[in-house]
C-alpha cells in the first residue's frame, strides 16, 4: 500500500488526483515537500527513513512492510 493509500484510509474522504499525484482528501488539500506529503489539510505528515512516521502526531505502527495502525486507530 502507498503512502497515498495509507492517508486516504486515515482522513476517510474521497481522494481526488491530479495527474499520478494525490491532490485532496476530501476537503483537505495535500501538499508536497521533495516529493513526499508534507501535510494534508492542517495535519503534518512526517517520515523517517523514508516511511510514514507520523500522522498528526499520531505515530505509524508498521508490520514488515504493512501499516496496521496508526494512533489507536487500525488502517
Amino acid at each position: 500500500m502507498s503512502d497515498e493509500e495509507i492517508l486516504v484510509k486515515y482522513f476517510g474522504g474521497r481522494p481526488q488526483w491530479n495527474g499520478n499525484k494525490l491532490f485532496k482528501i476530501g476537503d483537505m488539500v495535500v501538499q508536497y515537500s521533495g516529493g513526499q506529503i508534507w501535510k494534508v489539510g492542517q495535519a503534518t505528515v512526517q517520515y523517517s527513513g523514508g516511511k510514514l512516521w507520523r500522522v498528526n502526531g499520531e505515530t505509524v505502527h508498521w508490520s514488515g512492510n504493512r501499516v496496521w495502525k496508526i494512533g489507536d486507530r487500525r488502517i
